[in-house]
């Protein structure tokens, strides 16, 4: 068995819930980033990502994929592409310091612990998002019946 690349990605692409999450957090992304750009802020603001979560628990409240799974899914591609493009700046300082090479690595370690710790947060809360969007969608929205009552 050999492995394929280009399967794999198609087994991905494949799946809706991945598809979803590709989509609304890439563009979800793409709208943290450009904001931060354009502000010149340090911070990221996580709204668009909570809204993204949001949507896909309405969008997928209905089907058998869990909506905690579509807004965690969504979160991590939201938040890993901003979260990633701010520490580039990070490791620039970190291995700029005149300081022991051990030092440094320790350092960047602890970096990339808090960068995972970001999006570990963000994909929490877009799920927690999204799970509230299952909700709106089932209180409000028009789920069909069981057996077609």
């Amino acid at each position: 068995m050999s492995l394929h690349p280009i399967r794999a990605v198609r087994e991905l692409l494949d799946d809706d819930v991945w598809r979803f999450a590709l989509v609304a957090g890439g563009f979800s992304a793409w709208v943290v980033l450009s904001e931060a750009l354009q502000t010149g802020s340090t911070t990221l603001e996580i709204e668009p990502v909570v809204a993204a979560g949001f949507l896909g628990g309405v969008l997928f409240a209905t089907r058998s994929t869990k909506a905690t799974t579509v807004g965690f899914r969504v979160g991590v591609v939201g938040m890993s592409v901003p979260v990633l493009w701010q520490s580039i700046e990070l490791f620039r300082y970190i291995f700029g310091l005149s300081q022991p090479a051990w030092f440094g690595l320790v350092q960047a370690v602890f970096a990339v612990a808090a960068i995972g710790i970001f999006v570990g947060v963000g994909a929490l809360v877009s799920a927690f998002a999204a799970s509230v969007g299952n909700w709106v969608a089932g209180k409000f929205g028009c789920r069909p019946n069981p057996a077609g009552h």
